[in-house]
């Protein structure tokens, strides 16, 4: 698996393995296993809802809120999240490592990317980029990190069960990676679905419009004072060099 690029070229025998342990299957399994022992918090991104919205026709407040509700109630969800938080912290801290190379001479330009298919790649056969790559977690180990090392391990003490719902398979890739390992056999991210196999779950519990409409937990998620999902302070496609030059502006009075 660490020679993968992630270019869904082939399925090799370590790639059918990591298939398997990050499957709606493995998950339905781990729930069953950590249902009344862990808490159980699921992680989603902006894309999930959007495409959840177009699939069932809603708007994506409500289908934010139907999502909540079905993972609660037929999954057993303690704790649903919405992914911007940690795009909201990505932001700042390529920010704060831009103006630290920057200033101190570091190595420039950064390349930021969180498509994991595309950092292997440098990874693996452009070595020369390997140091203009950004230190800096995606989203998804942002919100990784605040569960089993942050916010919700300092608060509860509980084991976690951290499930995060992704729009590319990929991200089963990342959250293996071993740069995000909390012990030898626990991940930041125990498991990642992709959003079509969510909606294969749906499906075989009746659907999405049947569940019961409930709020984003706001704790690790951007809300309104009335529940309503916020965006994140970049550009629909992420948005770190309109970030980083609008704060770097704003610094310099400009």
């Amino acid at each position: 698996l660490t020679d993968c690029l992630a270019c869904s070229g082939c399925v090799t025998s370590a790639e059918s393995v990591l298939v398997e342990r990050q499957s709606t299957a493995a998950l339905l399994r781990d729930l069953e296993v950590h249902r009344g022992g862990s808490l159980i918090v699921v992680t989603l991104s902006p894309q999930t809802r959007v495409a959840l919205a177009i699939r069932y026709r809603m708007e994506v407040q409500e289908t934010a809120e139907r999502v909540t509700g079905f993972l609660k109630g037929k999954l057993g969800a303690h704790r649903v999240f919405d992914s911007a938080f940690g795009r909201s912290l990505s932001l700042l801290e390529s920010y704060r490592e831009y103006r630290e190379r920057a200033t101190a001479a570091g190595t420039l330009p950064i390349l930021t990317s969180i498509c994991p298919g595309w950092v292997c790649y440098v990874e693996k056969t452009q070595h020369t980029l390997v140091p203009h790559l950004s230190r800096v977690r995606s989203p998804l180990q942002m919100m990784g990190a605040l569960c089993k090392h942050g916010y919700l391990s300092g608060n509860l003490q509980q084991k976690i069960y951290h499930v995060a719902v992704m729009p590319c398979h990929d991200k089963k890739l990342e959250a293996s990676r071993p740069d995000f390992a909390v012990t030898d056999s626990q991940q930041e991210v125990d498991c990642v679905i992709t959003t079509g196999e969510l909606m294969q779950i749906m499906d075989a519990e009746g659907g999405l419009l049947q569940a019961e409409r409930m709020p984003l937990d706001g704790e690790l998620s951007l809300l309104d004072e009335a529940g309503q999902v916020l965006g994140h302070a970049g550009s629909g496609s992420g948005g770190y060099v309109a970030f980083v030059a609008a704060r770097t502006a704003r610094d310099l009075g400009l």
